[in-house]
């Protein structure tokens, strides 16, 4: 079987395309990547719409390294305060290639009776299966800290804090 590709090679290209924060995006999957290449990647930038009918969007960038699936996930968020900026959130995971059981592709053809062998369909929807084993996994979140006694400008990442926890700024 020879291998033939019909859309781009390059990751970062097609991040730009979408306009979607492309900095942002471009910034977390270079990192998550590190030192290894992308072998094939998939890039999905969507527009839903929230409950008061304001358009949101998100782009999932999914890349298959020599020994990981990198998923990055980016979400818009609308402003907490009136008046305020609309702000972003980024999330990367990194599954070692061992971990990944199953891969679903559906694929979803509109009027099916007239469907042509051959035609692309409407829409494509992937799914990955994962083997994970919680009992092993550690997680930790981190915030930038703030502190009225220290200038706003100065923040550093501190695990987050139970409701219990001192403050870091006591």
């Amino acid at each position: 079987m020879r291998k033939s590709r019909a859309v781009s090679t390059d990751w970062r290209m097609e991040i730009e395309r979408s306009g979607y924060y492309p900095a942002l995006v471009i910034d977390a999957v270079a990192t998550a990547l590190g030192d290894e290449d992308a072998e094939a990647f998939i890039v999905h930038h969507e527009a839903t719409f929230d409950p008061a009918m304001e358009m949101r969007r998100h782009i999932t960038v999914m890349l298959l390294t020599a020994t990981r699936l990198v998923v990055c996930h980016t979400d818009e968020h609308p402003p907490t305060d009136p008046g305020g900026a609309s702000h972003a959130s980024t999330t990367t995971d990194s599954i070692q290639i061992g971990n990944v059981q199953s891969v679903a592709l559906t694929r979803v053809v509109a009027n099916p009776a007239q469907y042509t062998p051959g035609s692309l369909p409407s829409e494509l929807v992937l799914s990955v299966n994962l083997s994970v084993n919680w009992g092993t996994a550690a997680h930790i979140d981190l915030e930038p800290a703030a502190c009225a006694t220290r200038p706003a400008s100065s923040t550093t990442a501190t695990p987050a804090r139970s409701p219990r926890s001192p403050s870091p700024c006591a």
